[in-house]
């Protein structure tokens, strides 16, 4: 009543002032129609580990680098029809040396640079450093990571479950370890292999992104003396030795990627190991949907070659 003091009333269907739903009788079939129609998409693997009920701590800006031609614009369009991979993230970029429209509103974000690159049998690694160094700077210099606590590459090529990487993310920060820019004041990333990253799947906090970007002609001048010129390695083992060994940027053990130069097991074909937030690689539409899916495909079983992904030893750097 107008000049008393407000008082709370308990009041069976109302929690805050909202009218609880359900104790109005109306479930959600009632008004699912009048949400917007999705297009039909498959049951992933990894969306029953998370709960809507719980507010995760993690935000993902994922983002992956795709050649304007081949296999890999197919399965990106695939990925994006299916809302899996990066479009399952609250952000997502593709990023390529030519503008392409890949889908109805998703275009290729241009990157000004070659995307030729020696491969290198030494270490079975694409020596992609200088690619990627353009990449990372676009992924800080375009202000799009800001809005995000955590970055994540993926290669189009990698099947990824975001929801996983968002439960691990939470189940470590409830546990008391590093989540991204809270608790460590240089950022954190997470290891991909037992030995440290591997480029199909890289996880850095937005804070580790931008000190990396920031300190890479350091790493690289350090580098040069290491190796007395350009050192011959790929990205992720650029990225993984700046970070930790030059500019001290702390890395997990988290062992997200299912993979043979992962030490993974045979099984790992299939996509069956829940603890694994990605598995790669599947470079058909056919084994990427079997493994997205969880359906066994005759691809999947195949022993594919043992010697590509060979183990990469890390540099101890003096």
């Amino acid at each position: 009543e107008q000049g008393q003091k407000p008082r709370e009333v308990p009041k069976f269907g109302v929690v805050s002032g909202l009218v609880c739903m359900e104790a109005l009788g109306i479930g959600a079939g009632a008004w699912a129609d009048a949400s917007q129609a999705l297009p039909p998409s498959p049951r992933l693997r990894g969306q029953k580990d998370v709960t809507q009920r719980t507010a995760h701590p993690a935000t993902l800006f994922c983002f992956t680098l795709t050649r304007p031609f081949g296999a890999e614009l197919e399965l990106l369009r695939m990925q994006h029809a299916h809302r899996s991979s990066i479009f399952g993230c609250e952000e997502h970029t593709v990023y390529s040396n030519e503008s392409l429209q890949l889908a109805e509103g998703l275009t290729t974000h241009v990157i000004n640079v070659s995307l030729d690159c020696e491969f290198a049998r030494e270490r079975s690694s694409f020596l992609n450093t200088r690619i990627f160094k353009e990449v990372w700077k676009e992924v800080v210099g375009g202000g799009r990571l800001e809005a995000y606590n955590w970055a994540v590459k993926v290669d189009p090529d990698c099947v990824f479950f975001p929801d996983r990487l968002r439960t691990l993310l939470h189940s470590r920060q409830r546990a008391g370890a590093s989540n991204g820019d809270s608790k460590s004041k240089r950022g954190v990333y997470l290891s991909t292999c037992w030995f440290g990253m591997l480029g199909p799947l890289e996880v850095l906090s937005s804070k580790a992104v931008r000190i990396l970007v920031a300190g890479w002609d350091r790493c690289e001048a350090q580098f040069g003396k290491l190796c007395a010129g350009a050192c011959r390695w790929g990205e992720d083992l650029f990225v993984d030795q700046c970070l930790s060994d030059i500019l001290g940027v702390h890395r997990d053990a988290a062992g997200l990627l299912g993979a043979e130069g992962c030490d993974s097991p045979r099984s790992f074909k299939t996509c069956g190991d829940d603890s694994k937030v990605a598995f790669h690689p599947f470079r058909t539409e056919d084994s990427y949907r079997s493994c997205l899916t969880g359906l066994d495909s005759p691809e999947n079983s195949k022993s594919g070659d043992n010697n590509f992904w060979a183990r990469q030893q890390t540099t101890l750097l003096q």
